[in-house]
């Protein structure tokens, strides 16, 4: 490859394969033949799961269908705020156990927040499962500088294409995909928990919306997207929320004079 890239390079709207490990893969060359997959014929080439990084009509279709069915259950509403109320004393009888010490408690109460229009549940501070999410979510979240975005994304195309050497070498890596399968099995075990008692007359929360969808609607509908798209709901809604509100309590802790406002 090497020898004939040059020779490649020059040819305009060519399409060629090469055996990359055991995956195969497909190289567009020019103008044209990248517009025809990325944009014609984009449905077909640019798929992916979850609601942030898919593109095209799966997108629209996954944003569309999120937003509406998260209205459905209260964002937005008043609804939604008697949960946040009620999340909220909770959180303060937990500040109070810890002695003041808010740390970490922040992530359990937005966590709760989304579990309730995910899942339509919400989970204990001491419950062992939830609170291994939450660490695993945190320490991704730590980890998202585009250093460590592109090295996470030059280990994947490895592991993609030798899953039965890269598994044996030492690395961040393994930590990573490790942390990644955890919370998207907690997910999954929802999503089966679900399905067992699911009443398509009497959806409770964003998870029995989608399970119900799925049999209207093929485009991104499944299972596995829908872990996916619960994974992205708790990604870009529990992190952000609890450090705004951490910098929130350190600055009216600093300012004692805006508390009453």
């Amino acid at each position: 490859l090497k020898k004939r890239k040059g020779y490649i390079s020059y040819i305009q709207n060519f399409v060629f394969r090469v055996r990359f490990g055991w995956d195969t893969m497909v190289i567009l060359n020019g103008y044209k033949m990248v517009k025809e997959a990325l944009v014609i014929q984009a449905e077909n080439f640019v798929d992916r799961y979850g609601i942030v990084v898919s593109n095209g009509e799966k997108w629209k279709r996954q944003r569309r269908f999120a937003l509406s069915t998260l209205r459905n259950f209260g964002l937005g509403k008043n609804t939604l705020e008697q949960s946040i109320c009620e999340e909220i004393r909770h959180l303060q009888e937990e500040i109070e156990s810890e002695n003041g010490d808010p740390a970490g408690l922040f992530n359990n109460a937005v966590a709760n927040i989304i579990c309730q229009l995910v899942m339509g549940k919400r989970y204990e501070y001491t419950d062992h499962r939830f609170q291994i999410m939450l660490k695993h979510m945190s320490e991704e979240c730590g980890k998202c500088n585009l250093f460590t975005l592109l090295f996470v994304y030059f280990l994947e195309q490895l592991y993609q294409a030798f899953p039965s050497v890269m598994k044996y070498l030492p690395g961040p890596h393994n930590k990573i995909f490790t942390i990644y399968d955890s919370i998207l099995n907690f997910l999954h075990e929802e999503v089966e928990n679900h399905k067992k008692d699911l009443d398509h007359n009497n959806p409770r929360d964003y998870m029995d919306a989608f399970l119900i969808e799925m049999e209207n609607s093929n485009l991104g509908f499944t299972e596995c997207n829908l872990a996916f798209c619960s994974l992205d709901l708790f990604i870009a809604g529990t992190e952000t929320t609890a450090t705004t509100l951490q910098w929130a309590l350190i600055f009216l802790i600093k300012n004692p004079h805006v508390q009453g406002w």
